[in-house]
């Protein structure tokens, strides 16, 4: 497992902050640590209980979806994202029920001012062979059956092409150099426990699409529904994705996994993503970043690569 260490944690985290704004775009087999893909970054299976300062076991990532045990010598959090003009910090003790009610907070108290300062990305549709790159985009081994309704490994269809909407308004960031003045009880480190120091917020949804046609027929009817709306394709493009196999993953609340004549998924996941912030709907955990709980609190860095093995 690759790791980097970093001298000064506060210029980490500020940084990564300012790294919202930017997506590189990476080419085929590359590693670009700045990018949102699953080296730093990784996907969130399970939000409803992940927190800021909370413990994974770091094998779990390969495993399962990671199980968080709290952590006995809680951060400070700061506040901060694209909602805010300035940062925001709390004290808040490391557990799932502190980091629900903060995000409730957020939602009332800057829901009307979120559809002027949300950002929106859009990753642009890559052609694949296999359905590997969804373990490496998330950061970790993915239950292809139980989050995208995927059964075989290899897929009928002569290529794969995914697009992924990212939405991003805020995020919880860990101030972890107050172990050293720490009263709680002491731990034991131990390199095989990841720290959560980052949770992003927000709305973000994958989808993965099998045709038979050819790639830049599949990209541009895709891009022409994701930009201009389904209703809007000639009659060619809408039958090339009616007769292509769509599957989607999303960690809000447009819940589709099919694509039929009766379910467009790609118009419900861009209304879902347009949607403001509202008291309501304040956003849900979407990604994270991790760091070793050793001495040195070096950064987790997932070695995953397109060439992973058979699962």
């Amino acid at each position: 497992m690759k790791r980097i260490r970093f001298r000064k944690l506060i210029t980490y985290v500020v940084c990564t902050l300012g790294a919202i704004t930017l997506i590189p775009q990476r080419s085929e087999g590359a590693v670009v640590n700045a990018s949102y893909d699953g080296e730093w970054f990784i996907k969130i299976l399970d939000p409803e209980n992940i927190f800021v300062g909370g413990l994974i076991e770091l094998n779990d990532l390969n495993k399962r979806v990671p199980r968080m045990v709290p952590n006995p010598r809680p951060p400070m959090v700061t506040i901060g994202g694209p909602i805010f003009g300035d940062i925001v910090e709390k004290n808040l003790l490391a557990n799932k029920e502190d980091m629900q009610s903060y995000q409730k907070y957020i939602g009332e108290k800057y829901g009307s001012q979120s559809k002027h300062t949300t950002m929106r990305f859009l990753a642009g549709g890559r052609e694949r062979k296999n359905f590997n790159f969804i373990h490496y985009t998330y950061g970790q081994i993915v239950d292809l059956k139980q989050f995208f309704a995927i059964n075989q490994l290899l897929p009928a269809h002569k290529s794969i092409y995914y697009y992924e909407i990212r939405r991003w308004f805020y995020d919880f960031a860990g101030l972890y150099f107050v172990y050293e003045n720490s009263d709680n009880d002491p731990v034991e480190w131990n390199d095989q426990l990841g720290v959560v120091e980052r949770v992003i917020y927000g709305r973000d949804a994958m989808f993965v699409v099998c045709s038979n046609q050819e790639e830049l027929e599949v990209k541009l009817a895709l891009e022409g529904a994701i930009k201009h709306g389904f209703d809007k394709l000639d009659n060619k493009s809408k039958a090339l994705l009616y007769t292509s196999e769509i599957r989607v993953n999303n960690s809000g609340k447009a819940k589709v996994l099919n694509h039929s004549p009766h379910i467009n998924p790609i118009d419900i996941i861009m209304k879902y993503c347009d949607t403001p912030i509202t008291k309501e709907d304040y956003g849900v955990p979407v990604y994270m970043t991790l760091f070793r709980f050793d001495e040195h609190r070096t950064t987790f860095l997932n070695d995953f690569s397109e060439d992973l093995p058979k699962l």
